[in-house]
């Protein structure tokens, strides 16, 4: 086989184009920009449960010891647990740390599910537009029919590698980009909740309305 007739700029040009165009007019700029950061977003390290960890557990051994009525959250790199320890020193109270946790894990899906969404509209657009490159070609044939040899060579092979393309661009590379934003987003969940229910169950003594629950208890 011949890689080189595989090879068709004009014919990439018009799928990949064609594709990204069709897909921004259907999902518009604001769910296209979401999907190239979450795209961006499996390039870069992703979320690190032990270090997080390890930078909560000063201001853990702290809110333990002098409890939440006294205690100041600490900057943290970390947007949501920033949130979610300033609740939690606000309202005194691990409910709202699960609020702000839950707050943050529903944007966090809702961006992903949109991105997954215009990805998957690529995916169903992309062969559509091979189809769309491969009818263009073909209608490019030369008029003079059989004498004109390399004017017909040039149409069908435009045609043929039209619709390779959109298939490629479609299985091979819109599909699973979604597959992967799925996949790391919900590593990135199961990891956040596992280091809430820790922060949690760390503090529940802590809040105010729980130490004075233990009190009453111990004096009944």
């Amino acid at each position: 086989m011949n890689a080189e007739l595989l090879i068709n700029p004009v014919g990439a040009a018009l799928v990949l184009g064609g594709t990204m165009l069709a897909t921004l007019a259907r999902t518009g700029w604001h769910e296209c920009g979401l999907t190239l950061h979450q795209l961006r977003a499996l390039a870069r390290p992703r979320f690190n449960a032990a270090r997080m960890k390890a930078q909560l557990a000063g201001q853990v051994t702290r809110m333990r010891r002098d409890g939440l009525i006294r205690a100041e959250a600490d900057p943290l790199p970390d947007r949501e647990f920033a949130d979610a320890t300033a609740a939690l020193v606000r309202h005194r109270s691990t409910a709202a740390l699960r609020d702000e946790h839950d707050r943050h894990r529903q944007r966090r899906c809702a961006d992903r599910q949109r991105a997954c969404r215009s990805l998957s509209q690529a995916g169903e657009l992309a062969p559509v537009l091979g189809l769309a490159g491969t009818l263009l070609s073909l209608s490019q044939l030369p008029a003079g029919g059989l004498d004109e040899v390399s004017g017909l060579m040039q149409s069908v092979s435009l045609a043929v590698v039209s619709t390779l393309y959109g298939l490629l661009l479609a299985h091979l590379v819109c599909f699973p980009l979604a597959r992967a934003i799925e996949r790391h987003g919900d590593r990135e969940e199961d990891e956040r909740e596992d280091l809430v229910r820790w922060l949690a169950g760390q503090l529940e003594s802590a809040c105010p309305s729980s130490a004075l629950h233990q009190r009453m208890e111990r004096a009944a």
